[in-house]
């Protein structure tokens, strides 16, 4: 899938509006949603810039950090997203 810098913005923001709920993240000052946000349109010009896949890597980069508590450092947050993020992932973008 090719895409624009306008398509890119537009579907994050489709992704977002259908997935925010999902998240814990949400109300967090660094790691929330604007950050989840960015990172899914920032992915989706890399992967259009390199010719790779412009969805899978804006539905990985929305939900890199979807099940963060807390701002603070660790992984388990990486944990807790591929946990929160796989069935989504498996239902709605089973073609990944």
């Amino acid at each position: 899938m090719t895409m624009n810098k306008c398509q890119i913005a537009q579907y994050v923001k489709q992704l977002e509006r259908r997935y925010r709920s999902a998240c814990t993240c949400g109300d967090l000052d660094i790691h929330g949603l604007p950050h989840l946000r960015q990172v899914a349109m920032v992915a989706g010009r890399f992967a259009a810039h390199l010719g790779e896949d412009v969805e899978a890597a804006m539905v990985m980069g929305f939900f890199h950090d979807c099940a963060r508590i807390h701002d603070g450092g660790g992984t388990q947050h990486a944990h807790d997203s591929a946990q929160l993020a796989r069935p989504i992932i498996t239902a709605d973008f089973p073609h990944f």
